[in-house]
């Protein structure tokens, strides 16, 4: 589809932004999916509520692990953000752009803000459990020393949820201001995140992407790795957990091995 004329001017992020709006997109999605199973598993059928609840220590561990990565790539991204600067707003109103910016702005804090109180919840709990990336024994995520979390852990676990929903509602909103632009205003928004569709991109250091790539593929790589990995302990019979140094019983024996009457559990 051809431009109008007053787009023929607009120009799409660089490829270092698209690669890091997509991966973080997908894993936000992801996660969000994750922590909202993780309480309500219960909608599922019964055969898959009970999967659910019988790997529920997993799950949290591959909830943590995720929240790490966003984490992570929130920071890049950041940078990212103020070493290249976005390209020119679109043209649309003084209102939408002031509300385009405060949602950008939002973003960048949740993104940020929600990781930390979830791995402040881990940090604060009583019963202390690792952060196990990947529920892998051997990749052992630290947790904050008392001294630096600045709330109690119930505070903690009310901030991480009710940030976590206002991200779902950012979420909304961004896709939904994104579909009124592309259908409705017939503006290539989209397009501005997607490689090779008729927008001159915003111009990028290739070394600097190329690190980028190369640091985004190792971490795919370790996800691939570390999930073959988990697998096979499954199939032969080990519990990573067991393998923790130092540890005279199993960090969360009772979720990895629940036994329970219904599939209704007290909340963790």
């Amino acid at each position: 589809m051809s431009l109008a004329p007053r787009h023929k001017s607009v120009a799409a992020y660089n490829h270092g932004a698209m690669l890091l709006h997509w991966l973080l997109a997908l894993l936000i999605i992801a996660e969000l999916s994750i922590g909202y199973l993780m309480k309500h598993y219960t909608v599922l059928p019964d055969a898959l509520s009970s999967a659910f609840y019988q790997s529920r220590f997993t799950f949290y561990q591959l909830h943590k692990t995720f929240g790490v990565i966003i984490l992570l790539l929130a920071l890049i991204r950041l940078s990212w953000r103020f070493l290249y600067k976005p390209p020119a707003e679109l043209p649309i109103s003084r209102v939408e752009q002031v509300m385009t910016n405060i949602v950008a702005f939002l973003f960048y804090a949740l993104m940020i803000l929600v990781p930390l109180l979830g791995w402040t919840v881990s940090s604060t709990s009583a019963k202390r459990l690792p952060i196990l990336l990947f529920d892998n024994p051997h990749l052992v995520w630290p947790l904050l020393p008392p001294q630096v979390t600045l709330v109690s852990h119930l505070q903690a676990e009310w901030l991480h949820a009710v940030l976590a929903y206002s991200l779902v509602f950012l979420l909304f909103l961004h896709i939904c201001g994104a579909l009124k632009h592309q259908f409705y205003d017939h503006m290539p928004i989209i397009a501005r995140m997607v490689p090779g569709r008729g927008l001159r991109a915003q111009p990028a250091s290739k070394t600097a992407f190329l690190l980028l790539f190369l640091a985004v593929f190792c971490l795919g790589a370790a996800v691939v790795y570390f999930g073959f990995a988990r697998v096979h302990q499954d199939q032969t019979g080990q519990a990573p957990a067991q393998a923790i140094k130092g540890s005279s019983a199993t960090p969360g024996a009772a979720l990895k091995n629940p036994k329970p009457p219904s599939l209704r559990p007290a909340a963790l």
